[in-house]
C-alpha cells in the first residue's frame, strides 16, 4: 500500500511560517506510528522543502499513491484542497485524508465544502490514522469506517461525524519522530507534552486542556538520536516550557549533564518564570525564549482568561534578559471590545519590554476558538469581513475588524507597534535588517495600508 503525508505549499509565500526552517513534527509522528505497524509511507513537506505545487504533484505522480494525507491550517485549507483536488484528476481511486487544526475544529463542515476530501480527522491523529490505514485493506472498508473514532465521512450523500477519540494518556507509547523519511535537517522540533491548561479565548486548544507529559527519559532519549544520528546542535521545543517544574529540572539536569553542546528555544508562559529555572535553562543552553503576552491592557487581558497580569510579563523578560536569553513577544490586536486607546497601551508595552524580536498579529477568529462564535454573532464590537479561509492570516489576512477599530485602523496601529520598538529604542540598524529579511511581508503590509 502506498501512503504519502503532505504538508501542501503555500500558492504564494507571505509570510516566515510559508517556508518552514523544520520538517513537519506532526507527520513524523503520523509516520512512525505507520512505520512500528508495518507500513511504509513517504512525507513530502513541501513548507520545509520550499517546492512549489508542480513539484508536490510530480513526487506523487512517481508514487501512484493509495492513501494520501493532509495536514493543514485555517490559513491553508483552500492550498490543501487544490493539492487534493489535482490529485483526484490524476488518481481517481486515492483515499485523500485531511487532518490538522481546521479539520479538527469542523470535520463535517470541512467535508461539506471541499469535495476532494473523503475523510477529515479530527483530534490526535496517529491511531486514528493507523485505525484508516489498516481498515483500508478490508474488503468492507465503508462498514468498519462507522467504528473509528475520531473521524468525519460521506455516506450515501450524508456526511457522518463518528465519537471524537480520547486523547492518548501515555505519550510514551508513540515512537519517536521517523525523520528518516524527511530531508536532513539542521533544526529539529521537540514535542514536551500535548494539552494546554490556558483558556485563551483565541486558542482552539486542539490538542486538548488537560497537560499529558513525555516522560524526561523519553525526551532525553529523542535528543540523543537527534545529536548522535543527525548531528543536531539545534532543537526547538515547540510547547510552553516549566509547566510542571519538577520535571523541568530532572530535563534540564540531564541535558546539562550530557549534551553541553545544543543550543534551544522554547515558548513559554511569563507564569513559569523564575530566576533559579531560567539559570538552568541558560546552563543547559537556552538561547531564546517566545512568551505570548497578547496585550498591554489588563482589562483585556482579564477578559481574554490569558491568566497573567503585565508586571509578570515585564519581570519574566527582564529575568531573561539578565541571563542573556534573546526574547521574543507575541502581540495580539483586535481583542474583543479593542479600542484605539486599549490597542496604543500594547505598542507603549511592546516599546517599554523592548523585546529582541516581536510578532504583532491581527486577531483572527479562528474555528473551534471563543472569537470565533463572538465574531460569527457578531458580539463584543466585531465585524466578519471576509469567509475566505485564505484571509485567516495574523499577519496580513483580512478576516475580522471591529465597529470602533476598522481593518485599516489596525493594520495601522499594527505597523505603528513595529516601528515604536525599534525607533523608540534606537534600534535602527536592526529595523532595516528585519524589514530585508521579511520585504515580502513587509511590502505586503505596506501595500495594503497604500490602497483602498
Amino acid at each position: 500500500m502506498n501512503i504519502i503525508l503532505i504538508n501542501p505549499p503555500a500558492s504564494k509565500i507571505l509570510e516566515e511560517q510559508d517556508i518552514t526552517n523544520r520538517p513537519h513534527l506532526g507527520l513524523a509522528y503520523l509516520a512512525a506510528v505507520l512505520m512500528e505497524n508495518g507500513f511504509n509511507p513517504k512525507a513530502i513537506d513541501a513548507r520545509f522543502e520550499n517546492i512549489s505545487l508542480p513539484k508536490v504533484v510530480r513526487q506523487i505522480k512517481g508514487y501512484t499513491p493509495d492513501i494520501i494525507g493532509i495536514t493543514a491550517m485555517t490559513n491553508m485549507i483552500v492550498d490543501a484542497h487544490n493539492l487534493a483536488k489535482t490529485i483526484k484528476e490524476l488518481f481517481p481511486k486515492a483515499l485523500i485524508v485531511i487532518g490538522g487544526p481546521h479539520a479538527s475544529a469542523m470535520p463535517e463542515e470541512v467535508l461539506a465544502e471541499f469535495s476532494c476530501f473523503d475523510i477529515a480527522v479530527f483530534g490526535e491523529g496517529e491511531i486514528t490514522f493507523l485505525e484508516l490505514v489498516q481498515a483500508y485493506r478490508s474488503i468492507s472498508f465503508i462498514d468498519e469506517l462507522f467504528h473509528i473514532n475520531g473521524i468525519a465521512f460521506r455516506h450515501n450523500k450524508k456526511i457522518i461525524r463518528n465519537n471524537p477519540r480520547p486523547f492518548i494518556s501515555n505519550l510514551d507509547s508513540l515512537p519517536l519522530p521517523a525523520w528518516d523519511i524527511f530531508p536532513p535537517s539542521k533544526r529539529y522540533g521537540i514535542m514536551l507534552q500535548r494539552g494546554c491548561p490556558g483558556r485563551c479565548n483565541f486558542c482552539m486548544r486542539v490538542l486538548g486542556d488537560t497537560v499529558r507529559h513525555r516522560s524526561p527519559e523519553n525526551v532525553f532519549n529523542e535528543i540523543k538520536i537527534l545529536v548522535e544520528k543527525y548531528s543536531v546542535t539545534d532543537i526547538g521545543f515547540i510547547e510552553n516550557f516549566g509547566l510542571h517544574q519538577g520535571y523541568t529540572h530532572k530535563l534540564l539536569d540531564m541535558m546539562i549533564e550530557h549534551f553541553p553542546n545544543i543550543k534551544w528555544d522554547t515558548p513559554m508562559r511569563v507564569t513559569s518564570m523564575n530566576e533559579e529555572l531560567i539559570k538552568k535553562m541558560k546552563k543547559a543552553g537556552c538561547e531564546r525564549i517566545a512568551f505570548g503576552v497578547e496585550s498591554g491592557d489588563s482589562r483585556i487581558l482579564k477578559n481574554s482568561q490569558k491568566g497573567i497580569d503585565l508586571k509578570k510579563a515585564i519581570a519574566a523578560c527582564q529575568i531573561a534578559k539578565r541571563y542573556h536569553i534573546r526574547t521574543t513577544g507575541f502581540f495580539i490586536l483586535g481583542h474583543p471590545n479593542e479600542t484605539k486607546d486599549s490597542a496604543k497601551k500594547t505598542i507603549d508595552l511592546i516599546a517599554k519590554m523592548n523585546l529582541d524580536e516581536v510578532s504583532i498579529g491581527i486577531m483572527v477568529p479562528y474555528p473551534g476558538t471563543e472569537i470565533y462564535k463572538l465574531a460569527k454573532a457578531g458580539k463584543n464590537g466585531y465585524i466578519m469581513i471576509s469567509n475566505n479561509w485564505k484571509d485567516f492570516n495574523k499577519q496580513i489576512g483580512n478576516a475580522l475588524e471591529l465597529k470602533g477599530l476598522n481593518r485599516k485602523e489596525l493594520e495601522r496601529l499594527q505597523l505603528l507597534g513595529y516601528l515604536k520598538l525599534y525607533l523608540s529604542n534606537f534600534r535602527i540598524i536592526e529595523l532595516l535588517k528585519i524589514v530585508y529579511r521579511y520585504k515580502i511581508l513587509a511590502f505586503s503590509i505596506l501595500k495594503k495600508l497604500l490602497t483602498n
